[in-house]
């Protein structure tokens, strides 16, 4: 069965439904000779990807949708192979160098010059567009050797970069490009949405109770991409429908944070996130859901201002350690176990007052 996420994309820029002053942007810019490079910012979700393609279709013809895979066998510092897989069209490529972890310098510019080499061979392609995604997890080594490559290679590469986070880019490659920011989609608009293709699926947007479109809607928190996989789960199994894995993971871990009284939690914390890791979810996803409980478990803290600046300062300080370095388990059992101290001092603190 086909996915609801390929079977429902747009086809054209002004058939998506919302962020339309990115769309607008994105048209004008098809009209012009020679594009610039574009820098899409926008939370997970919120289309950017889906933009970039139908901007280089509206700009080149059909033929975008007419992907392969390839691999570049990238020889490493520490004489290491890694095999850097690319997604490429007879007018883009498409590659995530931010999860090969420190070694994504190398990479990027390793893939560049496997890139250059080959002659355009289509006379309406006047440069090779080269689609990054997930550029806000680059790291700082990455970005800096992009600021000159940004430069060098304006005559025969524009760079596309996905950031799903505003200040992740360093200055000197934000200057070098054009920003477009991609705004997430309301819940009514996700909910609008969702019904129409319960509608086309079933034939009645009825055959979905209220209750659970809502819920879907809810706990997607406004990422389109998991209300509509959400909703395709609930109609194939007809089953009360159920939080997604890390969030229901999240929950339990806040929870055994604030009910733990000594470290013997911390062999069940360590299982928990290697779980999740070994279902290949990024390790900037778990912690960033893990915060997201926390923080919505604050109103039993009485919403305490010191509390909730402490376990923000903590989230930034780990989301950019995980980023920087290796062995993502560390880094998130890290930001728990300092999440589990401020709980505990806060307690303690409330248990002098009484």
């Amino acid at each position: 069965m086909q996915l609801f996420t390929d079977k429902y994309q747009p086809k054209k820029l002004d058939q998506i439904g919302f962020g339309l002053g990115a769309n607008q942007k994105l048209s004008a810019l098809t009209k012009v000779v020679s594009v610039p490079h574009l820098i899409i910012r926008g939370c997970r979700g919120a289309g950017k990807r889906n933009r970039a393609l139908l901007f280089l279709r509206e700009t080149f013809g059909d033929g975008v949708f007419n992907t392969n895979v390839f691999t570049i066998d990238v020889d490493l510092p520490n004489k290491k192979t890694v095999a850097l897989q690319v997604t490429y069209s007879p007018y883009h490529y498409q590659f995530n160098p931010s999860q090969y972890g420190v070694y994504d310098r190398v990479l990027i510019q390793r893939f560049i010059e496997q890139i250059v080499k080959v002659k355009l061979v289509h006379n309406k392609v006047p440069y090779r567009v080269i689609i990054m995604e997930d550029a806000d997890l680059l790291t700082y080594e990455a970005q800096q050797s992009l600021r000159r490559t940004l430069e060098t290679h304006i005559k025969s590469c524009r760079f596309m970069f996905m950031a799903n986070r505003e200040g992740h880019l360093i200055d000197p490659i934000e200057s070098r490009c054009v920003i477009i920011n991609v705004p997430s989609p309301s819940y009514r608009q996700v909910k609008t949405i969702l019904t129409n293709i319960v509608d086309q699926e079933t034939g009645s947007s009825d055959s979905i109770d209220e209750q659970t479109l809502n819920k879907i809607v809810k706990y997607s928190d406004r990422d389109l991409n998991r209300a509509i996989c959400g909703l395709q789960r609930h109609l194939l199994l007809r089953e009360p429908y159920q939080l997604d894995y890390e969030v229901q993971m999240a929950k339990s871990i806040v929870k055994s944070l604030i009910a733990s009284r000594n470290m013997l939690m911390i062999e069940d914390l360590r299982k928990q996130i290697n779980e999740m890791i070994t279902r290949n979810i990024a390790g900037t996803e778990i912690l960033s859901a893990i915060f997201k409980q926390a923080l919505a478990i604050m109103p039993s803290f009485d919403n305490d201002p010191d509390l909730t600046f402490a376990i923000c300062q903590y989230a930034g300080q780990f989301d950019h350690s995980i980023r920087m370095g290796g062995k993502t388990v560390y880094h998130i059992e890290a930001f728990c176990l300092k999440i589990c101290l401020e709980f505990k001092l806060y307690m303690d603190e409330k248990s002098k007052e009484a």
